[in-house]
């Protein structure tokens, strides 16, 4: 199958589920007895996947499955995942996801904004909540939650059923033979603006904020994506994103579902093993298999064509890193994305690198997206793609979504971020933004990653500022002199920065601390780390 993405664009142009899922089964159904999906030794094909598609949304339907109830989702990215979703989406339901690692005063705070009428976990997410000896061990290993057996509603498992830990209801596989249920209406007409996703945002705390996605930005973000990405008949994907999957079942294309938990031998492994061209990951992966490669002396598969990097800011310096182990024709793209709105602009990593200007460069603005840029220089956006707004807090939807970064767009037109608002250093009548200074300090010789932090000195009311560095372990290690390096550097050269900016001390760590889904870089673990040596000194 080729895929004609102009004309596939044009026809989901404010589409929602109905239109999107029509065009899914029409694109299943074409591929027949081809393999559309691999997750370890199980594959399902597009014949298999059309008929999952059409019988399972029925079958939930006639057990009074509808539009606007509530579905509390915890089951890992894959065939099942994506089959229960697209299905739980389809009947007009609201999709919210199970974060195994949160704690049961931020969980009940959760259920409180959406009380869930419908329970889709896997056997080891009840198993790790229930209370079993593996309990401890679980938990150890992030897998924190509530009882999820005495939740009220109705249950379905993926997996097997264990009596007293794994309530009665309706398993996955029962769902999927159900025949009697192949006559059941699908309801008509829904609401493309209606919400049908809600994200709760990583290291919420307080008042929880569930990002609120809609059919329409649902559909939109896959458009976007299938209309930046040039996809060959022979393209292999790789990754564990619900949008990529779909896109690939559009296309007509494979899809390899990585691990949640990425290991770089994995990684390179399933390339090699199924000839992966195309990858989407994130950039502290990306960071993760650059150590590994240069440690083991090796290169990365030469099937590997496209990369695609999102969620987090990746540094030129890590870029560089991945040609530097790759084969000539990667191509690496950096798309700067949120929970809240995805994509909004993408970038070549070559371009990307060879961008000279203070700040963080991400690309022009994506087709069907719009910006501005408010009088404290944060950037807003709009667009099919941007979320309806959060979950309890507005009402009705939002026009504009506040990024909470800083930005300006440069004479090329490409944004230009320059840092984060809530991450400002305040010293004496300069407001210092990390993000600004982050980039620019990363392309020193000898700088794996680091980080600017404010620690805040109760004296003078002023902020005193740290530069956490973490090495690079590719250059050979002599913290004192790295430190030299880069005071000289940020002070005199071609990478001098603002003087008001120089950070009061540099220090190395062995390596950065990270937190959330996506391993940002933990600035409030920085802060702590400063005070402690604040307090030992």
């Amino acid at each position: 199958m080729t895929l004609d993405a102009p004309a596939l664009v044009a026809r989901l142009e404010g589409a929602g589920f109905e239109e999107l899922l029509d065009e899914l089964g029409a694109a299943a159904r074409d591929a027949g007895d081809r393999v559309l999906m691999t997750e370890g030794r199980r594959t399902i094909t597009g014949t298999e996947l059309a008929l999952a598609m059409d019988r399972l949304p029925r079958a939930l339907a006639a057990r009074g499955m509808g539009p606007g109830q509530v579905v509390l989702f915890g089951v890992r990215p894959g065939i099942d995942a994506l089959l229960l979703l697209l299905a739980a989406m389809r009947t007009g339901a609201v999709v919210t996801f199970i974060d195994p690692g949160t704690g049961d005063e931020l969980f009940a705070s959760r259920l409180e904004l959406l009380t869930p009428d419908w329970i889709m976990a896997e056997t080891l997410l009840y198993v790790a909540s229930a209370p079993t000896p593996l309990r401890g061990y679980l938990r150890r290993r992030g897998l924190g939650l509530p009882r999820l057996s005495k939740l009220p509603g109705r249950h379905v498992r993926v997996g097997g059923r264990i009596p007293g830990i794994v309530p009665k209801g309706d398993s996955l596989e029962g769902l999927l033979a159900d025949r009697a249920a192949s006559d059941t209406r699908l309801p008509e007409g829904l609401d493309v603006d209606a919400p049908s996703l809600v994200i709760f945002t990583s290291g919420t705390t307080g008042t929880p904020k569930g990002v609120q996605h809609t059919g329409r930005s649902v559909t939109a973000a896959v458009r976007l994506f299938i209309e930046h990405f040039d996809l060959p008949a022979d393209a292999v994907l790789y990754n564990h994103n619900i949008h990529s999957f779909v896109m690939a079942i559009l296309a007509g294309l494979p899809t390899v579902v990585e691990p949640m938990q990425f290991t770089p031998q994995r990684f390179i492994a399933d390339i090699e093993a199924h000839g992966v061209t195309h990858t989407f990951g994130l950039p502290v992966d990306a960071y993760t298999l650059v150590q590994h490669c240069e440690r083991e002396g090796r290169r990365l598969p030469a099937s590997l064509r496209h990369m695609i990097l999102y969620s987090a800011p990746v540094t030129t310096g890590v870029l560089e890193r991945i040609h530097a182990i790759a084969h000539p024709q990667l191509e690496v793209v950096c798309a700067y994305a949120m929970t809240e709105a995805a994509p909004v602009t993408w970038i070549d990593s070559r371009a990307k690198c060879a961008w000279v200007g203070e700040g963080d460069v991400v690309g022009p603005i994506c087709p069907g997206v719009e910006y501005r840029i408010d009088e404290r220089e944060e950037l807003h956006v709009r667009g099919d793609n941007v979320h309806r707004g959060y979950a309890g807090i507005d009402p009705e939807r939002i026009e504009w979504h506040a990024t909470g970064d800083l930005a300006r767009v440069d004479e090329a037109g490409n944004v230009v971020l320059m840092g984060r608002a809530k991450d400002m250093i305040i010293r004496g009548d300069f407001n210092l933004y990390p993000g600004l200074y982050e980039e620019t300090a990363s392309r020193i010789p000898g700088v794996g990653a680091c980080a600017f932090i404010g620690q805040p000195d109760p004296v003078t009311a002023d902020e005193r500022v740290i530069l956490f560095v973490e090495p690079d372990p590719r250059a050979e290690r002599d913290d004192a002199k790295l430190v030299r390096d880069i005071e000289r550097a940020l002070e005199a050269g071609e990478l001098v920065i603002d003087r008001k900016a120089l950070p009061d001390e540099v220090r190395v760590l062995d390596a950065l601390p990270r937190s959330g889904r996506s391993n940002k870089v933990d600035r409030k673990a920085l802060r702590t780390i400063a005070a402690a040596a604040k307090a030992r000194a």
